[in-house]
């Protein structure tokens, strides 16, 4: 009897830190490629967010602050394990942006735009920034994205313990930092289809040119987006094999929580 009413004393407050660690992992889990997309529904959204909550508690609470029985206390946890959480869903997210970006880059550059309509996300998207987007996360997912995750989220706790508040200059450095480099990374990706279609263009004024008569956009647009299928079939799984390397660094980034 003494063992069940200590079970018993001690379920509220285990009760309160896992709702305040579901906050972080529900956060985090909103944003995350995969997980927290649109096109998956929110009750699977939501069962994920649940069942990863229910592997990584036991891992990173042990015995719980006996303050989570104050409910302002409270409050304030999960005010900040929520804005921790967002941070390291945003600080992964952005890579998912550097793949969107290039294609819509590489789209513009080929005049295919909305080919296959609606992207990934609630926002119409480029056709090639939706074929690279569903590539990637089903390459990520099928590489054990979910199992770096849970280990990512893990490893936080070590630096961010259960309570913890997030700087506001190292958020702002951080987010300010990804947005960078999702561009850097965008164009570094885009870069050898975006040099072709450039010179691709730059002979095809030149024809146009030295033959006024000769309507090159009828024969010069439809090759354009011929050659350009052709390099994507050729150059795409260097470009998802070079993002999948940046996007497994970020989700280290992460783990380390810098």
């Amino acid at each position: 009897m003494e063992a069940v009413q200590n079970i018993l004393d001690t379920a509220p407050l285990l009760i309160y830190a896992a709702v305040a660690v579901f906050a972080r992992i529900g956060a985090a889990a909103a944003f995350f490629p995969g997980i927290g997309d649109m096109l998956i529904p929110a009750r699977v959204r939501l069962f994920a967010a649940l069942l990863l909550t229910s592997l990584i508690f036991p891992a990173v609470v042990g015995t719980p602050d006996p303050r989570l029985s104050d409910p302002p206390f409270l409050l304030i946890v999960i005010g900040s394990e929520a804005i921790i959480g967002v941070f390291i869903g945003l600080s992964v997210r952005l890579i998912l942006f550097a793949l969107q970006i290039a294609g819509s880059i590489i789209a513009m550059n080929l005049s295919m735009t909305q080919l296959f309509g609606a992207g990934v996300g609630p926002d119409p998207d480029a056709s090639i920034s939706t074929l690279l987007t569903l590539a990637a996360i089903t390459m990520a997912l099928s590489l054990g994205l979910h199992v770096k995750f849970v280990a990512a989220l893990i490893a936080t706790y070590d630096f961010a313990p259960l309570g913890a508040s997030l700087s506001a200059d190292i958020a702002l450095s951080g987010i300010m930092g990804g947005v960078a480099e999702a561009f850097t990374l965008a164009l570094a990706l885009s870069a050898p289809i975006l040099v072709a279609a450039f010179v691709y263009n730059l002979l095809l004024g030149a024809v146009n040119r030295a033959m006024p008569q000769l309507m090159v956009a009828l024969v010069g647009m439809p090759a354009l987006s011929l050659g350009g299928m052709i390099l994507i079939l050729l150059s795409g799984p260097v470009l998802l094999q070079v993002w999948m390397g940046r996007f497994d660094d970020a989700i280290l980034t992460v783990g380390g929580f810098q």
